[in-house]
Parts: structure tokens; sequence; C-alpha cells
């Protein structure tokens, strides 16, 4: 049995070490990993540009859509500023909000690795819940997205919260309301634990907690709303870009297979693994009082699980949605294990599902690392950047190439195509500007590898006609633009015929 442990250990260690080699490979591709990452660093150029760039309208152009709350944005932005790098260098942006992604996360591990040392787990399974934590969510919490903050954020506040109800310490409910509060404006998810939070304070009658929690949030807000208005950060229109533009609508099917369907299949066995320890357990667990961690923590897992099912039938909506359940899984299974068992003894069970992480984590992403190292850059990106630089002095363009518009950000309509395909169906924006700058020629040029003949009720067809290509990508200049040279043409004879 000793050799079989040694065994599993080795290969445990061996698989997190390749697990991290590959993460840190797959930091360097040039591209999406997940989520949409090139509409988060679009909004960071622009802010990088101009602060109040932050919620600009989206029905003026460029149309663009800054779905979050604003503190990923404006770290970023702050990090950013310090390295002194160029908005239009794409690929640093890219690389380095992934990179602070990674010390978010890193950050959040270690204070959930110190809050379960609190809680008296040893150092062993401790640190397999840990490994857990950051193979079963990747690459989520490592990409250029808010959703590390709003782990960060919950890390901090249940590690300030479970302190409360132990020593019923004022100072502990007031610094957890301040982490709801800046994980809400991280990322509306936070909403999820505010609620909680309140809801877990009524049944237990502690009004004195809800009062102060109250203040605390709401003064928190207030200064944070503050300081963003003081340095500039735009918010006039906050309200149309993280209200209105996740107002996708429902798209069940999708939602069963890509976001219920996924957590399933992924997260099936450790499920099946927690509802083992409660059941074996559960004499022992119904005698706790509601104030006890392992109680305090079942809680949040029924409501965030709940909530995050019907929030996650959203069209759009990911597998990530259920991360933050999966952390109460794993904190419930530590505490259970440590409880209820021997030392140790159910630890192993943990470690092979971990591997399973891993091999679903490689399975996934491993081809887009070994393309990224296989394959080199092509040069035709490089001439459309050279020929935009060249040719549009004043206007837009329109490219559903994220690399493209990165590159180009300050010349770039309608980055956010993958929001305004949901916003449009909905009618949740009004595109009469869209269509006045496709038909006026505000938007200059179309850069694409098929030519759109529409978009969003718009007919491109007459509007624009091929002018160059390079590579797979050709560019479709706006019809009176082409006329122009000959215009300027016939009237230079005209002027000639009469002298």
């Amino acid at each position: 049995m000793g050799r079989i442990q040694n065994s599993l250990n080795k290969i445990f260690i061996g698989s997190l070490v390749i697990f991290s080699i590959h993460g840190i490979l797959l930091c360097f591709i040039n591209k999406d990993i997940q989520g949409v990452e090139s509409n988060v660093i679009y909004t960071v150029q622009r802010v990088l540009e101009d602060n109040g760039n932050l919620y600009s309208n989206p029905e003026e152009i460029p149309f663009h859509v800054s779905q979050y709350s604003p503190m990923y944005y404006v770290l970023s932005d702050v990090v950013i500023s310090i390295f002194s790098i160029d908005p239009h260098d794409s690929y640093s942006l890219r690389l380095l909000t992934r990179m602070l992604s990674i010390i978010m996360l890193l950050s959040s591990v270690t204070l959930i690795f110190r809050l379960n040392k609190t809680l008296g787990i040893n150092a062993t399974l401790n640190f397999t819940i840990s490994s857990l934590l950051v193979c079963s969510t990747f690459p989520w919490y490592n990409i250029s997205r808010p959703d590390v903050l709003i782990l960060f954020c919950l890390a901090a506040y249940l590690t300030q919260f479970l302190k409360y109800f132990k020593s019923e310490s004022n100072k502990h409910i007031i610094i957890a309301s301040i982490f709801l509060a800046c994980g809400f404006f991280s990322k509306f998810t936070m909403g999820i634990f505010i609620f909680g939070h309140f809801l877990l304070l009524l049944i237990l009658k502690n009004f004195r907690g809800i009062v102060i929690s109250a203040f605390s949030l709401l003064i928190t807000a207030g200064g944070i709303f503050y300081i963003l208005s003081f340095l500039g950060y735009g918010s006039d229109y906050i309200l149309e870009n993280v209200v209105k533009g996740i107002d996708n609508g429902l798209n069940i099917h999708n939602a069963l297979i890509y976001t219920h369907g996924a957590f399933l299949l992924n997260f099936f066995f450790i499920s099946a693994f927690l509802i083992f320890l409660i059941s074996n357990g559960w004499s022992q667990l119904k005698t706790l009082n509601l104030k006890d961690p392992i109680k305090v923590l079942l809680f949040f897992l029924v409501i965030t699980f709940s909530l995050s099912s019907l929030l996650g039938l959203k069209a759009g909506s990911s597998i990530n949605y259920f991360h933050e359940s999966a952390v109460f899984i794993f904190l419930i299974c530590g505490l259970c294990i440590q409880r209820f068992y021997r030392s140790n003894e159910k630890t192993p069970i943990l470690r092979v599902i971990c591997i399973h992480f891993v091999i679903i984590a490689l399975y996934h992403y491993s081809p887009n690392t070994i393309g990224m190292i296989i394959t080199s850059d092509n040069d035709e990106s490089i001439e459309i950047n050279e020929f935009l630089e060249n040719n549009l002095a004043k206007g837009f363009f329109f490219s559903e190439d994220r690399g493209i518009c990165l590159d180009n950000f300050d010349k770039c309509a309608l980055m956010s195509t993958d929001i305004h395909d949901q916003t449009f169906k909905r009618g949740i924006y009004d595109y009469s500007q869209v269509k006045k700058s496709f038909i006026s020629g505000d938007i200059q040029y179309l850069i694409s590898k098929n030519k759109p003949e529409s978009i969003y009720g718009i007919d491109l067809g007459k509007s624009f006609r091929k002018h160059q290509s390079y590579g797979t990508f050709s560019v479709y200049e706006f019809v009176e633009r082409c006329n122009v040279p000959q215009s300027i043409d016939s009237t230079k004879k005209a002027l000639r015929t009469e002298s």
C-alpha cells in the first residue's frame, strides 16, 4: 500500500510540474485562450489612451462595450502605465495582463492556504486542495479577465467572515464587507456572495452584523466610485456597458451543453466524493452550529451553485460560472477529511482527482501550445498594419480578426462583435449610428478573409469593393473613397479645358 501511495505521489507531483510548464508556455500565445480576452485588452488599450474611455457610449463609434466592472481595467491600466508599454503593443499587453492574473491567482491560493491552515487542515491536504483549485479552473483565472479578482476578493472575504464568527469582532465583518464591495467592482458575480452574506446574517438574526455590513459596503462602494471619478475614469455610460452589455437573453440548449454539461463532466468525481464525505459524516455534521466553518461553507455552496445554475442559462455563459462553487467544494472536502477521518486517509483520492483535472487541461489546451512552438508568425498582419498606418489617417476600419483590431485599436470600430451579435438580436442598443457609419464612409475599410455581405441588417455589398489582398486577408474599400482620385482627376481636366 505504501509503494502504491509513493507512486501516486510521484505521479501527482510530476503532473503538477508538466501542468505548470504548459501553463507558462500557454501565456505566451498571442491569441485568445478563453472568454474573448481581446475585448478586455481592447478596453485596457482605450483606457491607457484616455481614462475617460473606460465606459463610452455603445451607440456611438467605435461602438465598444466594456462588459465588466472597472477594477480589473483600472488595475491593468496602473500596472501597464508603470512599465510604460505602448498601447499599440497588443502582445505585450496580453502577456502582462496574463501575468497580472497569475500573480492574483497565486495571491488567492496563498490566502486560501492560510485560511485552511487556521481551520486546522494539515499541510499535505492543504497543498492538495490548493493544487485542485489551480488545475480545475484552468485557464480562466490565468488569463486577461477579471474572474481572478473575484477569486481573490472571495478568498479574502471568507478569511475575515469565518474569523468574525469565531471572535464576534466588528473589525472582521467590516473588512469582509470591504472585500465584498471590491469584488462587486471587479465583476457583478460578487453579488451572489453579497446576497448570501446578508441572508446568512438574517437567518442567524444577527441584525447588528447586517447594519455594520450594509454601512461598510456602501461607504466602500462610494469611496471606490469617488476615487475612480476623481482619476477621470469615465462612468457616464457604465450602466449601458455593464448592465445592457450582458443582457444576452437565455439560450437553455447551449447552456445545458456548454455550461451545466461541462461542469457535470469535469466536476462529477469531486462532486460525488463530496456527497460521499457528507453522507458518511452526516451524524456529526447535523450537530454542528450554523456558525461552524463547514456549515457556513455548505450554506454558501448551496447559494452559489443555485444562483450560478440560473445565471448559467444565459446566452454566452460557460463553465467559469461554476468555478466559485468549485472553490467551496474543495474547501468543504478538506474540512470533512480533516475532521471525520484519520490524517491524510482520503487525501490520495483528491490527488487522483487533481491528476484527472490536469489531463483535462492538457487535452483541451496543449494543441494551442504545440501550435505556438512549431509555427511561425505570418507577415500578412504586419503588411495590413502598415497599410492602415499609411492610408487611414482619419476614420475607422472594421475587421473580425481580433489581432488586427488590437494592433490598430484607435482606428477599429465594432471590436466587440461577439457582444453586439447578441444585443442586436435583442434590440438592446440603437444601431442607426452603426448603419450610418458604414453608409457614410466613417468606416472606410473592411478587412476580412471573406467579404461580409451584411452586418446587423446593413447591406455592405454595394458600399465596399475589393482594394487589395494580403495573404489570406482582403481589404475592401468604401466605394465613394475609391472614386475620390477619379473625381480629382476629372476636376483637373475641367480646369485645364476652361483655361
